[in-house]
């Protein structure tokens, strides 16, 4: 079973070397959940107290990110309370 990726955060056109728009071809960029992943991850790093974290437990902080990234993307398929 593959996750949500929540589809492309920034899609767009692809351009030539000269400027010009290809036609049919468009870029896909981050997905949503690689981009909620890094925003995450941003966060976590900016903390003042996360000093010490960060050389031993890189994993844990990409795990962590996807994970609330993961958690977003569920939150935004639910439907909206009324």
């Amino acid at each position: 079973m593959s996750k949500n990726d929540g589809g492309s955060a920034f899609p767009g056109r692809c351009i030539d070397d000269t400027g010009y728009k290809v036609e049919g071809a468009f870029t896909t960029g981050f997905t949503k959940r690689e981009l909620f992943a890094a925003m995450a991850m941003q966060g976590m790093l900016a903390r003042v107290d996360f000093e010490g974290l960060y050389p031993v437990e890189r994993g844990l902080l990409a795990f962590r990110s996807t994970e609330c990234a993961d958690a977003l993307l569920a939150a935004l398929d639910k439907e909206p309370q009324k």
